[in-house]
Parts: structure tokens; sequence; C-alpha cells
């Protein structure tokens, strides 16, 4: 069975005991955490880029939903004040953005902003088809 990483942004502080499990959601503190963690996953990744907003915090709740049915994809939380340059890398202009990650890839299969439920399920389901 293959393993998948969601990377969802988010202001935190980090659980180093929750960085390599599955089905966690994890705080990335660094450029150089995310790039780690992206550049070796066997996993797709999910990451939500927020600031704390109230909508940033709708989305959030919705990755804590769709996170439960994928036990082989990574959840990270990147909060954009404290990773300023991941919002320059990837071109993020509005919050909160969904970028959804290939396993081993250091760019998105899917930029999504503002997303429902419904739209984090789809394009998960996407990516864990099309590694199949």
């Amino acid at each position: 069975m293959k393993k998948y990483i969601v990377v969802f942004a988010i202001s935190a502080f980090i659980m180093p005991s929750l960085l390599y499990s599955t089905n966690a959601l994890v705080q990335v503190q660094s450029i150089e955490e995310f790039d780690n963690i992206i550049k070796k996953s066997l996993q797709p990744v999910v990451a939500q880029f927020h600031s704390g907003c109230p909508i940033c915090n709708a989305t959030r709740e919705h990755v804590k939903e769709v996170m439960l049915h994928y036990s082989d994809v990574r959840f990270l939380e990147i909060d954009i004040n404290k990773v300023p340059n991941l919002t320059e890398r990837y071109s993020i202009t509005a919050l909160p953005t969904v970028l959804i990650f290939e396993p081993s890839c250091t760019q998105p299969a899917y930029i999504i902003t503002g997303p429902t439920r419904d739209d984090l399920d789809s394009k998960i389901k996407k990516v864990l088809l099309e590694k199949k």
C-alpha cells in the first residue's frame, strides 16, 4: 500500500513525535523542515497555508475531517507568518490555500484556494488513483 502526505499550513507549535507519523496534522516551523518532508515523502502531501483568519480556521476543520479517511496521506500545517518564503515559492496570493503534492514531488499537483471538504476529498482521491 502506498503512503501519501497532505500538507496543511496553520499557526501552531510543532510536536516532533508527530513529524513522521501518518494521519496527524504536523505544524511545519521552517522551510527546511517543509523541504525535507516533501522531498523524502513516499506519500502524497496536502498543505494548507493560512494566517489564522476565520476562513482559514474553517478550512483547517475541513482538513481535519478529510484526514480521518486517509491514513496513507501526510497532512501539514504552515503558518505564513512563521514560514513566509513558501508563499513566495508557490505564488500564493490568497488564503487559505491548500497544495496537494504527489510523493517526492516539489511542485504541487493541485493548488486550491478556499477549498471545501469535497474539493479536498476529490483532489486527494485523484492523486491516490494516479499513483496506483
